[in-house]
């Protein structure tokens, strides 16, 4: 693998994959995941990215193919294996009563068609719903008896993260009472910088001739982990639900879970149409995809 050469990585074969030795897959190996863990450490815990979030995405998913192909080299320490970040020492830790893992990338329609089968293989009826991915930092926020007690960032997705409480009192779109008083409610969602808060923020640092945010996603982490909460409110960050990690109420279906959190008075996503075919799932995703640009955050 060529240092740096991203599009080489693109080019990726199944006959370069069957042309590895053990010895050289492991010597890859190593050099990958020292390279991500250096990724990782500067997104989470610096939020100061060194490359960009596709090329990170190669380089992953090229390890992920290395690990398969060699089940004997794989490491429950691996980059593909955990979360990346971990609980920053400014901020109370505590523990995670739900998980924060990762979503699992796909890079083409060929990947999505495959997951769709693997679905289907368990749930022949499944349907789908098509969501775009809001790029920023996720946050679990839980409520008792209706009120907002706790926000914790994902830290290190399964064990801690940081309790940021105040500072999540001061998002737009984030409820602080619910309209029903539910005994027990976790809501994940994201915290992200709109686009046109981000374009501000960047200008008024220049003109200080003070260091400017990389993105929005990087400008959304820095600004949410500030020891003075109102810089949260003077940046205009906002929250959007994806999911209920838990609730004293069931629901039927992920779609369920996203109409009742807008009744609740949460910003989400706005879900789409139950689909049954991949013609329609693809559909769905090439619309939204010519929409992204008019969207108020980056995905």
């Amino acid at each position: 693998m060529s240092d740096g050469n991203f599009p080489d990585l693109i080019k990726d074969s199944e006959e370069w994959l069957e042309g590895l030795s053990e010895s050289s897959a492991m010597e890859e190996i190593e050099e990958l995941r020292e390279q991500l863990q250096q990724y990782n450490h500067a997104y989470y815990d610096l939020d100061d990215p060194l490359i960009t979030d596709a090329q990170y995405d190669l380089l992953s998913q090229r390890l992920r193919k290395i690990e398969t192909a060699f089940p004997q080299l794989a490491d429950e320490v691996s980059p593909t294996m955990t979360v990346g970040g971990r609980a920053s020492e400014r901020f109370q830790r505590v523990p995670h009563r739900y998980p924060m893992l990762s979503l699992n990338d796909v890079f083409s329609l060929e990947d999505v068609d495959a997951f769709i089968q693997r679905t289907r293989a368990s749930e022949p009826e499944a349907q789908f719903i098509v969501e775009a991915k809001v790029d920023g930092l996720s946050l679990s926020v839980a409520y008792e008896n209706g009120v907002m007690r706790r926000a914790i960032t994902r830290g290190d997705g399964v064990s801690f993260g940081e309790d940021v409480t105040l500072n999540a009192m001061q998002l737009s779109d984030l409820p602080h009472v619910l309209s029903e008083p539910l005994s027990e409610l976790s809501v994940r969602g994201e915290v992200y910088m709109p686009k046109e808060e981000f374009e501000r923020i960047n200008e008024e640092l220049t003109a200080k001739d003070e260091k400017t945010f990389a993105n929005p996603r990087n400008a959304a982490a820095g600004t949410l982990r500030q020891l003075d909460s109102t810089v949260v409110g003077e940046r205009g960050l906002a929250f959007t639900a994806f999911e209920i990690q838990h609730s004293s109420r069931d629901f039927d279906s992920d779609r369920d879970e996203l109409f009742y959190l807008e009744s609740l008075g949460f910003d989400t996503i706005r879900s789409s149409e139950l689909f049954t075919t991949t013609e329609e799932i693809f559909s769905e995703i090439k619309r939204v995809d010519k929409l992204r640009e008019g969207f108020p955050y980056e995905i």
